[in-house]
């Protein structure tokens, strides 16, 4: 059984934090796990993180357990003397589920020019407080102010980051600034397979054979799971790091290439979508 968990706080020598809600399969057994128990683990991977630049602006944004990698990056920017400018914004339910309300107010204050929005979207006894009743609206990401040079880092349900990403890019950020992390996989659009926004005229030719769809990959498509994404092809993936494996699918013909290499490689014939790109012409049993 393997499980991956976003770290929750700057990793050290000495130790590495996740935070696990209780639910879950095989969550119970690690929530069981008393101290000096073994376990077995692999070295942080992923590509969700800060900006390279350490001046350039940035919003925090998650909702719910989406929190969790906002909480090690927001760490981080409290110990940068940089004094890029920090927007923090958290969707909750309510006060009692405000997950680390007070270690956020406390990081917050280490950074030189933050500002915070908490938005709570089923107040209980509540009437007034440090937070905004509802979810965040196209009026209040404009309302903000960011520019463009803003890096906005998103992590949550699909819909509210379907919902957020629309609304930064209607404020004058460019796609390559908004950034974003899902918890498990999107549903189906329910709509039918189709090329890319962007097909080039040139590339390697990527085939998913279920989908009776063939189209051209380039760079900028990013991963095979990526391109199938925004085709409308419905992947399972989970990890999204060569993890889990929860994406692996049946390699008809052609070569891949692996960014990051997979914990565990797939079985002959087989590849993991999440980290693949073509090294030729490739037909998928997609």
């Amino acid at each position: 059984m393997i499980r991956s968990y976003t770290i929750s706080a700057p990793s050290d020598p000495t130790q590495l934090r996740v935070t696990v809600r209780r639910a879950g399969t095989g969550i119970t057994r690690l929530h069981a796990l008393g101290v000096g128990a073994t376990v077995e683990v692999a070295a942080p991977r992923g590509a969700f993180t800060l900006p390279g630049d350490p001046a350039a602006p940035v919003l925090l944004a998650s909702a719910g357990v989406g929190v969790t990698p906002m909480l090690a990056m927001l760490a981080d920017l409290a110990e940068d003397p940089s004094g890029a400018q920090v927007t923090w914004l958290q969707v909750v339910r309510s006060a009692a589920e405000h997950l680390f309300a007070h270690e956020v107010t406390a990081l917050l204050a280490g950074v030189r020019h933050a500002r915070s929005q908490v938005f709570y979207t089923a107040p209980g006894d509540e009437t007034s407080g440090p937070f905004i009743p509802g979810r965040p609206t196209a009026t209040d990401v404009e309302a903000l102010h960011l520019t463009p040079d803003t890096h906005a880092l998103l992590c949550g349900p699909a819909g509210f980051m379907a919902d957020l990403s629309a609304a930064l890019l209607a404020a004058g950020l460019t796609p390559d600034h908004v950034h974003t992390e899902t918890f498990g996989a999107a549903t189906s659009t329910g709509r039918p397979p189709h090329p890319p926004a962007h097909h080039p005229a040139i590339g390697v030719t990527v085939t998913f054979a279920r989908s009776g769809l063939a189209v051209r990959w380039a760079p900028e498509h990013g991963t095979m799971l990526d391109l199938a994404e925004a085709c409308d092809i419905p992947v399972s993936w989970s990890c999204r790091s060569g993890v889990c494996h929860r994406c692996q699918v049946a390699l008809v013909n052609g070569a891949v290439a692996y960014d990051p290499t997979p914990l565990d490689p797939p079985p002959p014939g087989n590849v993991l979508m999440c980290s693949t790109t073509p090294r030729s012409a490739v037909t998928l049993d997609l």
